[in-house]
């Protein structure tokens, strides 16, 4: 089965999950929740008290403000003007910036010691390009940490499992794709190399997760 992406999605797409409200969002909520633990661990193995981190894609940044008080800085970027104010209005720390905008025209500058993404690479058509934003934004010798869901685990049999209308509200995002180790590195094939020193796939553990990191050494 193929799981590509035909088109961007709008920033009007991306209000219409956030504004959305049923149902099904409190077993979304638990499963951010569960998440997010595993991704500040991965995070943290990268960090340092001083580090400064920008998330693409942060959407309500549920995990911003935990790293924000570990860190220097956190700043979060999403297009939709919706996730925004409700991760402005959660916002506790002073050291948390957001940055409402589209990561294909935002003048990113490489100032950040950690360029971190989750639930963004997937639903784009152009991977590469999306990685390659990353890298803009980090500075020589960071990381680029992205992390998106394995093709091979249960992931995408709830996703298929709830294209139905009636299921829909256990699965609000919009459509995406799934990878392999193999189709990343497709994808790194395909950023210049110059950009950057080498990378690494692997997958998370514990592996029923079903997350696959790439890590990229600017």
């Amino acid at each position: 089965m193929s799981f590509q992406i035909s088109k961007r999605d709008s920033a009007q797409d991306w209000d219409h999950v956030w504004d959305m409200q049923n149902n099904g969002r409190w077993l979304v909520r638990l499963g951010r929740h569960i998440y997010n633990k595993w991704f500040f661990r991965a995070i943290m193995t990268y960090a340092k008290p001083n580090s400064d981190i920008l998330e693409l894609g942060c959407g309500t940044a549920s995990l911003g403000n935990r790293l924000a008080g570990r860190l220097r800085s956190y700043s979060g970027l999403d297009l939709s003007g919706s996730a925004l104010a409700k991760a402005k209005c959660r916002s506790k720390k002073k050291n948390i910036h957001f940055i409402h905008g589209d990561m294909y025209e935002s003048n990113f500058r490489p100032i950040y010691d950690i360029v971190w993404s989750q639930g963004l690479l997937e639903h784009f058509p152009n991977p590469s390009e999306v990685v390659e934003r990353h890298l803009t934004a980090c500075k020589r010798g960071g990381t680029v940490l992205i992390s998106v869901p394995w093709l091979y685990s249960y992931f995408p049999i709830w996703y298929v499992m709830t294209r139905p209308r009636c299921f829909r509200r256990f699965w609000p995002w919009t459509e995406q794709q799934f990878f392999s180790r193999q189709n990343l590195d497709v994808i790194m094939r395909q950023v210049d190399s110059r950009e950057f020193q080498h990378y690494r796939i692997f997958l998370i553990k514990p592996r029923l997760l079903g997350i696959i990191f790439l890590e990229i050494k600017k």
